[in-house]
């Protein structure tokens, strides 16, 4: 598979392009990496989901790296802190973990011949603000700095998300008074980057807001700050949208995105389009089609559909088609 970055021009939208400057346009799917029942009893092991979205003409499959979980509505997730059952929060613990829970997912999606995003996608046991933070320093860089070794040099890797949805104890508060919080977080990210790039020069690299990702807390975390960010080099920003994004608020959201990709010349990656019902409606679906397709060629945002259980009963019809255009030139059949 052909390495990835990100196009170099200096004004406009940036997106993902191969090493040649061709454009990608990716469309894909999450998979909750060794902690969901219902997408092994559905479709087999990730190497059989990936497969079964390939066929979907998905080009991209999003892993997520669970450290831990809790019990809530699925009831599938483990609460044990892997790592330190892997042995600790040292090399030798990590890459324990990494050749248990991460590197077997990795390489049936790579038989696949579909690119694989990684996402640690940890939920952090502090409580308080700031411990949060402490808690993502402490533990995330150690395993960035290992999965950074192990995959530097491998062009199936897409994207390093380092943290899915960083947000604080309490999300209302902290969107108009805790700019202590917004700064925490975006100093770890200048931090964590940096660690990252001091072993991996080649990947691109997905920073997120705090907020779960949502709604417009990226403005606030990152507006002035993209420029220093990429100088980093290859640098993508996560946006997270739901039905509230997609039919409530359709028209309004989408010119922002446009505007904040083409005002701050940077890539704004879909990473989680929630599909479930109740999230997410056929409405919002419909939306999203239309929007991929009409800024396909300007663009190009990438978007990742989340986990729909029922995927040919819920939201195939809707989708489909747009997509097998949309990867149209990206997918190796």
């Amino acid at each position: 598979m052909e390495w990835l970055k990100l196009s170099n021009n200096t004004e406009g939208p940036r997106f993902f392009v191969t090493e040649s400057g061709k454009p990608i346009n990716f469309f894909g799917m999450a998979r909750c990496q060794s902690c969901c029942a219902t997408e092994t009893y559905l479709h087999g092991n990730a190497g059989e989901v990936a497969k079964h979205f390939k066929n979907l003409d998905c080009n991209i499959i999003r892993l997520a790296i669970h450290v831990h979980g809790d019990t809530g509505e699925r009831g599938d997730m483990p609460t044990e802190d892997m790592i330190e059952m892997c042995g600790g929060y040292n090399p030798e613990g990590i890459n324990k973990f990494i050749d248990t829970f991460v590197d077997p997912d990795v390489q049936l999606i790579k038989q696949q011949g579909v690119y694989i995003q990684l996402d640690l996608h940890d939920y952090p046991v502090p409580q308080e603000d700031m411990e949060i933070v402490k808690y993502a320093r402490e533990k995330y860089i150690p395993i960035w700095r290992e999965l950074a070794k192990r995959y530097k040099d491998d062009p199936a890797i897409a994207v390093l998300e380092l943290w899915n949805e960083p947000y604080p104890a309490d999300c209302a508060t902290a969107l108009k008074d805790s700019p202590e919080w917004v700064k925490a977080v975006r100093d770890f990210f200048f931090e964590i980057v940096k660690e990252v790039r001091k072993i991996d020069k080649n990947h691109i690299i997905m920073v997120s807001d705090y907020n779960a990702g949502w709604g417009k807390a990226w403005e606030i975390c990152w507006k002035d700050y993209c420029k220093d960010l990429d100088e980093l080099n290859n640098t993508c920003f996560s946006i997270h949208l739901c039905n509230t994004q997609l039919e409530d608020e359709y028209p309004e959201y989408t010119e922002w995105m446009c505007r904040m990709a083409e005002e701050n010349n940077v890539c704004l990656f879909m990473g989680e389009i929630e599909t479930e019902p109740g999230i997410q409606t056929v409405g919002g679906m419909k939306n999203l089609v239309e929007f991929i397709t009409k800024t396909a060629d300007t663009f190009h945002f990438p978007a990742v559909l989340w986990r729909p259980h029922g995927d040919e009963a819920n939201y195939v019809k809707y989708w489909r088609e747009a997509v097998k255009n949309y990867t149209k030139d990206t997918i190796d059949k």
